[in-house]
């Protein structure tokens, strides 16, 4: 969907409503991006890192929102909305995975038919033995779409963009201000 307005609340919950019925896209083979940031020290940070990815915090950033019932478990399926050179995109995504223990937080997406790209993101919050928060997101994804294949370059440089403020949010809700350790 590309929208020169922001969808209305009928359009969001239809375009919900198609979620869950859409099929996977393909798996996409090749290697992903990973991006890792210390997000801070201790189990206060972490709790409060892991509660907001729990939430999804880390779309909470200019330009995307998310149409979901805030349910968060495998098979949930949720729509992102994405402002981007001036045209709304709705994608359509399912949660494949959610695996949490006492040191890590683990959130698996896949792309569902509808979606400009075909992928998946793994998101990761774990507190080291040491104490250490660190954030990453994994994602390996192609263009799904034609329009998506002629601006492919422009698509890449928004993927990067959505991940340093990913992780800068999710830094800024934790309270950790700006990390001194990047990888």
């Amino acid at each position: 969907m590309l929208k020169l307005r922001r969808p209305s609340d009928a359009a969001r919950t239809a375009a919900l409503a198609a979620a869950v019925v859409a099929a996977p896209h393909a798996p996409v083979t090749t290697g992903p991006v990973v991006h890792e940031e210390t997000i801070g020290w201790g189990l206060k940070r972490f709790e409060r890192a892991r509660l907001a990815l729990r939430r999804l915090e880390p779309f909470a950033v200019p330009g995307t929102e998310l149409v979901w019932d805030r349910s968060l478990e495998e098979g949930t399926r949720l729509v992102i909305l994405g402002r981007r050179l001036g045209l709304w995109t709705a994608g359509p995504v399912e949660v494949t995975r959610v695996d949490e223990g006492d040191r890590h937080l683990i959130i698996e997406l896949r792309t569902l038919e509808g979606h400009p790209l075909r992928g998946e993101e793994r998101f990761t919050v774990e507190r080291h033995l040491n104490g250490i928060v660190r954030f990453r997101i994994e994602a390996v994804s192609r263009p799904a779409t034609w329009w998506a294949i002629l601006i492919t370059p422009a698509l890449r440089f928004f993927q990067r963009r959505f991940r340093h403020r990913a992780i800068g949010h999710l830094r800024d809700v934790t309270g950790a201000g700006r990390a001194t350790v990047a990888r």
